[in-house]
Parts: structure tokens; C-alpha cells; sequence
């Protein structure tokens, strides 16, 4: 709960317990007192309770974690969906994971091969960009070069990146989920 909500929501509950405890103010003065001190030490609970309510805060992720738990997800959907992927993609794939600044890209193709140095952002019309660089067929011996797709951030959904005579490059979205993106490009024979 947010630390102001407790300070705003603890005060009014001790004002309104003040106000019935203490309605009847004239009939002894000694009462004026006993109220003052139990306004200045209900303003003492309340503001240390919100202190340590704002010193507990968010634990802070660190890239280990975030890369650690990347990884297990990815390792997950790897495990749940190998045989669905290698069924629709039979000349391999590359799976993405992508969180902020963050990614992790596994090459599970024989047939191609890429620069690991990949460019993955969000753009602004809700797609996840990949630029993936220096990609080159060991089978036909040829230099592909750069391949630059937009996938949609939609899980399930599938999308044509390019086509070549003998194969075309596919993109999809296995996973949307807080922590990150999960997508997968794959290649299958035209």
C-alpha cells in the first residue's frame, strides 16, 4: 500500500476515535492536556509507520536476476513448444527473449548462422523490432546480410519477414508477459 494511503487512512481513523473519546471537552480541563498528548503521540505512530512503510520498499532487480529469470523462461517455452517449432520451422530457429535494455537470443539452427550482435527495441506502434545482422546459409553458401522485422507484441501471432526462393524467414510472438517479450524467428522452406 502506498505510504500516503497509510498516513491518510490511519490519521482519519485516530480523529474520529479522538472525536467520540473526547466530545465532551468542558467537563474537566485536565482532559485539554490528556488530548494534546494523545494528538502528538498518535502523529509520532502514525508518521514512524509510514517511515517504515516507505524504508521497506520495492526490492530492486538487478540484470543477473532479470537475465536469470529470462533465461528460465525461455528455457520453459523451449521445453513445452520444441517439437511445435521444429515441426513449423524444419530449417531451425532462433529464439528471443526481451525485457527493457536486456535480451538473450538462442540459435537453434544448423542451417544459418548470425552475428550475435542483435538490435532489439520497442517501437511505437506496439511491435518488437529485430535486427539481426551478417546472417549467412552454410547449405548455399550465401551471405543473406542484415534482416530487419517488426512482430507483433501479441502472442500467437504470426508474421511473413522475407521470402527467398528456397526458404522464407518467419516471425512470431510465443509470450507477452511482464518481465518480458518472448518470440521466436523461424525458417521454413517455401
Amino acid at each position: 500500500m502506498d505510504p500516503i494511503n497509510v498516513l491518510l487512512i490511519g490519521s482519519g481513523i485516530l480523529w474520529v476515535w479522538i472525536a467520540f473519546k473526547y466530545s465532551d471537552f468542558h467537563v474537566r480541563k485536565y482532559r485539554y492536556f490528556k488530548l494534546v498528548w494523545w494528538i502528538v503521540f498518535s502523529i509520532i505512530i502514525i508518521t514512524s509507520v509510514t517511515l517504515a512503510c516507505c524504508a521497506r520498499g520495492k526490492p530492486k532487480v538487478t540484470n543477473q536476476d532479470l537475465l536469470a529469470k529470462l533465461n528460465e523462461v525461455l528455457a520453459t517455452i523451449q521445453k513445452d513448444e520444441s517439437t511445435r517449432l521444429k515441426k513449423e520451422y524444419p530449417l531451425g530457429y532462433v529464439m528471443i527473449a526481451f525485457s527493457g535494455e536486456k535480451h538473450i537470443v538462442d540459435n537453434y539452427s544448423d542451417r544459418f548462422q548470425f552475428d550475435q550482435n542483435v538490435k532489439i527495441y520497442k517501437d511505437n506502434q506496439n511491435l518488437l523490432r529485430i535486427e539481426m545482422y551478417n546472417l549467412f546459409d552454410k547449405v548455399n553458401e550465401n551471405q543473406i546480410g542484415m534482416i530487419s522485422a517488426g512482430i507483433s507484441l501479441k502472442p500467437g501471432t504470426k508474421q511473413s519477414i522475407v521470402r527467398f526462393p528456397s526458404f522464407r524467414v518467419i516471425g512470431e510472438c510465443l509470450k507477452n508477459e511482464p518481465i518480458g517479450v518472448y518470440a521466436v524467428i523461424g525458417f521454413s522452406e517455401d
